[in-house]
């Protein structure tokens, strides 16, 4: 019984550490316990185990919930983001480059480039031509595309201000004497992939 007050404060001690290595992922409470049981059972108290074992139980049981809840977190995160494959159809040579805006509203939609969520042109290397956009949240998008075949990054018209490229939009609505409202041309975007096709239309033969 002398011993008593230094059994508690060694039991005390590496319940400290136990914690510690707990918290840090270095040490599962089923580990200590196979190896340190019997070593304490012969120097402490029941009392200073019973302290000892909940000590480290609690701690599994808070590591547990935060387990849980990143796994859970980095599930939702995945959820989150889509990947979006767009196909174009009637490209009329593959000269150039084709060139994509995608636009989240109707702000600056069509024309208005600075405001789109995603601008990129991309050479065209074979048809069917086909290009995926990853990372997009889901949600409401429509798409402007331009076969930039002079590879300029912009949109030849001519003197009267008719497009000389072929050009498209998401949803392939009737081309009119001006451009189609961003309601015309929006789509939904969810679940893990979603796929659409434009087709391209070349006013002064392309």
């Amino acid at each position: 019984m002398k011993q008593l007050p230094y059994c508690l404060d060694y039991c005390d001690v590496w319940l400290g550490f136990v914690s510690f290595a707990l918290a840090a992922g270095a040490l599962s409470l089923e580990t200590h316990v196979n190896i340190k049981l019997h070593s304490l059972e012969s120097h402490c108290e029941t009392n200073s185990m019973v302290k000892l074992l909940q000590g480290g139980a609690a701690w599994l049981t808070v590591l547990g919930s935060l387990v849980g809840a990143t796994v859970i977190g980095a599930s939702q995160a995945q959820a989150e983001t889509t990947r979006l494959k767009v196909e174009i159809d009637g490209l009329r040579s593959q000269q150039g480059q084709v060139c994509f805006s995608i636009f989240a509203n109707s702000q600056g939609f069509p024309t208005k480039t600075a405001q789109a969520v995603r601008n990129q042109c991309v050479k065209i290397t074979n048809r069917p031509f086909q290009v995926e956009f990853q990372n997009l949240k889901p949600g409401s998008y429509a798409i402007a595309v331009l076969h930039d075949a002079d590879g300029n990054s912009q949109a030849n018209r001519n003197a009267l201000g008719i497009p000389t490229e072929g050009f498209g939009f998401s949803k392939n609505p009737a081309i009119r004497l001006g451009a189609p409202s961003f309601s015309e041309t929006a789509f939904q975007v969810s679940g893990t992939t979603t796929k659409i096709q434009i087709r391209l239309n070349y006013l002064l033969g392309g």
